[in-house]
């Protein structure tokens, strides 16, 4: 269960006296563990009365040219379209786009915010990754997890990849979709416990997830060296928070602005329980598969030291209270950012004085992603699809006790 919510008297909260949260608020965000997402619900529980490959066909279908070319569309899948295909009145694809673009130039540091900085931190939080071990493939699904996350990503911040027919777009409906699949599953499967853990990818984890890829990667960057001006930070929350109205976050808790993503990170870090040796492994496996990607992109023959840069790295962003409970190694690449900073700074610099200098570092960035994708998936592709079933299901506690007698 969560640690209780007087925030107010917790002596043990790390916020500061003006960042206090109201237990009125936590109490409504906690209600959002019980949430899930009816319209996408709606549509798996249509779709699994179907023949096989149906629902897959009439979702291709509306993806590539719209729900209304769909014969004999069940009404939840209407519905479904209704919202996506709705822009809301405050996203606005000029700020979407510099988003993207701000997120696209930061190139590998981008990727490795995202894999020391967002992953880990989402991490140690053992009630979001439950999900994730009830697979029982912890370990050995972690680098294809690992590289669908950067595919996502990737599709998303491309140019055009969020307007409507582009392939961010889809592959935000097809991974919301795959959600409420997964979530089908686990509550049919009589092994998960929604008085105690929620609802499987609920609201709030949601909302941690779709935070966690926006300010914490502003945040690592510029940590980095990075400039990233206000107008740039802000169009990030936006794409983020389109982001997030796609892949089914309800309106009343998406981040608009840093002030209302600081909280909800403060929120994260202060309600959450503290991590669990599955949190562990994750985190072990996750840096494992960081270190299999960067030796196959750019040929780095010594794994073991490249593990011990990406812990260093990511012990340097947690903070040494979290990085301890993640089990990360306290080595000296911790110290490796005060090298990595002046170095992107003075190319920074660079680039805000030479003209056309911020459209290279994009069209590099690009370059870098899309090599770094074809090269990890080698042919293979990252389809999203949705898992019929969960093979070999096992409760965590099994796992852990299979962990410890391997």
């Amino acid at each position: 269960m969560y640690k209780p919510f007087n925030l107010i008297n917790d002596s043990a909260t790390s916020l500061q006296p003006d960042e206090k949260i109201e237990n009125s608020i936590v109490e409504k965000l906690r209600a959002k563990l019980w949430c899930s997402d009816p319209l996408a619900d709606a549509v798996t529980n249509d779709f699994a009365l179907m023949q096989p490959g149906k629902g897959s066909e009439m979702l291709n279908q509306a993806l590539n040219y719209g729900v209304h070319t769909v014969s004999g569309a069940p009404d939840s899948l209407l519905q479904f379209f209704a919202q996506v295909d709705n822009l809301p009145i405050w996203a606005d694809y000029k700020e979407l786009n510099q988003g993207a673009m701000t997120f696209l130039r930061s190139g590998g540091l981008g990727a490795a915010a995202l894999l020391c900085h967002s992953l880990p931190t989402g991490y140690l939080d053992p009630e979001g990754s439950r999900p994730l071990l009830f697979s029982g493939r912890l370990v050995q699904r972690a680098p294809r997890r690992l590289l669908e996350t950067a595919r996502f990503v990737y599709e998303c911040i491309r140019p055009g990849g969020m307007d409507r027919y582009g392939n961010g777009f889809k592959i935000c409906i097809r991974v919301r979709l795959m959600h409420a699949q997964v979530r089908r599953l686990l509550l049919r499967s009589g092994r998960w416990n929604t008085k105690e853990w929620g609802i499987p990818i609920n609201q709030w984890h949601l909302l941690g997830t779709n935070v966690l890829f926006s300010m914490t990667v502003v945040d690592a960057l510029r940590h980095w060296g990075m400039f990233i001006n206000s107008r740039e930070e802000e169009s990030i929350y936006a794409f983020w928070r389109y982001n997030g109205y796609l892949i089914g976050i309800d309106t009343e808790i998406q981040c608009a602005t840093r002030t209302e993503c600081r909280r909800m990170v403060s929120l994260i870090e202060t309600i959450r329980l503290p991590a669990t040796p599955d949190s562990i492994i994750l985190t072990k496996a996750l840096l494992d598969a960081g270190a299999i990607m960067v030796k196959r992109i750019i040929g780095l023959p010594m794994q073991k030291m490249t593990i011990s840069i990406l812990a260093g790295l990511t012990r340097n962003l947690l903070g040494k209270r979290r990085a301890d409970e993640l089990g990360l190694p306290s080595n000296f690449w911790r110290f490796f950012p005060l090298f990595l900073r002046p170095v992107v700074f003075c190319f920074e610099i660079l680039r805000l004085i030479i003209p056309g200098s911020t459209r290279f570092a994009i069209i590099i960035g690009n370059r870098l992603w899309e090599r770094a994708l074809e090269i990890g998936l080698q042919g293979r592709d990252a389809s999203f699809a949705f898992p019929q079933s969960l093979q070999k299901l096992k409760s965590p506690d099994t796992l852990i006790k299979d962990k410890k007698n391997a």
